[in-house]
């Protein structure tokens, strides 16, 4: 294992500004597929679907992160080589977060391209390709770019009564609905669910949009790296059941249930729950 970290925070945003660009060419690839009329599809091992749209965008990623950073590993979900040696400090690459969606042309699908150091995730950008928005971290703060409007966002850090839940529009489990039927129970806050495909959730919590994210079951890191390094600097928070925080660069990529949130009044509130 590599020990030395090669960028430092002084050079975060000029840094950050190289994976937005890099977010943008993958994107315009992904755009151009997903404007034809048919979309071909394959099967991975997991059953999990993979189409041109993934493999482009991550030959891009791929490519563009090597040219500008060639002694930092990338760790992707689609790279064929996927290792369980890594160093401190990493790139860690969805291509193409929410292939489903894609496949569905729902929109709700994003690139998320992300800087891992010390096991934790430290820059990040989410970008919607075909609505032109990018939602990055650099470090610091976050925001989000649209229509070449750049505007700072944060979380809602002071609980209301009305608490937005945002769930996952293709994996909504059993568990979780459990979970939010016992959240309606409660007389002290009424709860408003709202549905969202791929790393966006984490989005919406980031911008204020949503309070809660409640995830059952494994997730990869590549999936919440981008999305939790946004959420950090929006000054939310990533946790695992046991509110412990979630690390990257496990020997597998896996997670275990986690949630997302805005306040910790919230986890509070879960904790007594599940």
């Amino acid at each position: 294992m590599e020990n030395k970290i090669k960028i430092k925070n002084n050079n975060y945003k000029e840094v950050i500004e190289i994976l937005k660009h890099i977010s943008s060419m993958a994107s315009k690839s992904i755009n151009d597929i997903y404007a034809s009329s048919k979309i071909d599809t394959i099967y991975k091992k997991d059953k999990s679907p993979l189409t041109q749209a993934d493999i482009e965008s991550n030959n891009i990623i791929i490519s563009s992160l090597k040219k500008h950073f060639k002694d930092i590993q990338v760790v992707s979900e689609e790279s064929d080589n996927i290792t369980d040696s890594i160093d401190n400090e990493f790139f860690l690459v969805d291509p193409l977060d929410g292939t489903k969606e894609f496949i569905k042309k729902n929109d709700e699908f994003t690139v998320n391209i992300c800087l891992i150091q010390n096991n934790q995730p430290i820059l990040g950008v989410v970008e919607i390709p075909p609505k032109k928005i990018q939602y990055f971290s650099d470090g610091f703060n976050s925001y989000k770019l649209s229509d070449n409007n750049l505007i700072k966002i944060e979380s809602n850090n002071i609980i209301s009564e009305q608490i937005t839940i945002v769930v996952s529009r293709s994996h909504l489990d059993e568990q979780t609905e459990i979970l939010i039927e016992k959240l309606n129970e409660l007389n002290d806050y009424s709860f408003k669910i709202i549905k969202a495909g791929s790393s966006l959730k984490l989005c919406l919590i980031s911008e204020g949009k949503a309070d809660l994210y409640i995830r059952y079951g494994n997730t990869m890191e590549w999936d919440m790296g981008a999305g939790h390094a946004i959420l950090k600097t929006a000054n939310g928070y990533l946790r695992e059941f046991n509110n412990k925080d979630i690390t990257y660069g496990k020997n597998n990529y896996k997670n275990s249930s986690l949630i997302g949130f805005s306040d910790n009044n919230i986890m509070q509130i879960i904790q007594k729950l599940i």
